[in-house]
């Protein structure tokens, strides 16, 4: 009983985890104006995106098994695994819960998300997101690879403790 309800714990962090890098808030109160036009430059959009690789780096104990994991995506449950993200030609940034909703949101039936922007610079490889229309709420990705049907990138975060670690994200077009 102890295992499942620390799982059940630790899959819900990792979830909050996921939701919170998504939409981070700054530290500086720098309003950020997305500009839909320049949307179009990253290979990906207008694709269904679906999480397809979730890592730490370094590497932690997550499940307290006294081994280093750096998979998130396998803490994650199914109905999470399938929510799909899209970068919009027009510099909107849409997604959907997809088919199987976690029964922990309250809600019957897929939701959306949104109403958040995107902007990709590709000389510095900076894929910038304001969620939910608020200009100081903005994360910034570090697009390590992109094509029609892929996008592989990082976030900087800390952990706890205040360990600076790296979350990778590998995104696949569905």
């Amino acid at each position: 009983m102890k295992t499942s309800t620390f799982l059940f714990t630790l899959k819900t962090a990792l979830f909050g985890l996921l939701l919170l890098t998504a939409s981070c808030k700054k530290d500086t109160e720098e309003a950020v104006t997305p500009d839909g036009g320049s949307g179009s430059t990253l290979a990906c959009a207008g694709k269904n995106l679906r999480l397809a690789a979730l890592n730490f780096d370094p590497a932690i104990d997550l499940d307290g098994d006294g081994k280093l994991d750096n998979d998130l995506l396998k803490f994650m449950d199914d109905c999470a695994r399938d929510n799909t993200i899209v970068f919009e030609k027009n510099g909107k940034l849409s997604g959907s819960e997809g088919a199987k909703v976690c029964p922990n949101t309250g809600d019957d039936s897929p939701t959306s998300y949104g109403p958040s922007t995107w902007t990709y610079n590709p000389q510095t490889r900076l894929l910038r997101i304001v969620a939910n229309g608020d200009a100081t709420d903005v994360t910034e990705w570090k697009v390590l690879d992109v094509s029609g049907s892929q996008l592989k990138a990082t976030i900087a975060t800390e952990s706890g403790d205040g360990t600076e670690m790296k979350m990778v994200m590998t995104w696949q077009a569905q």
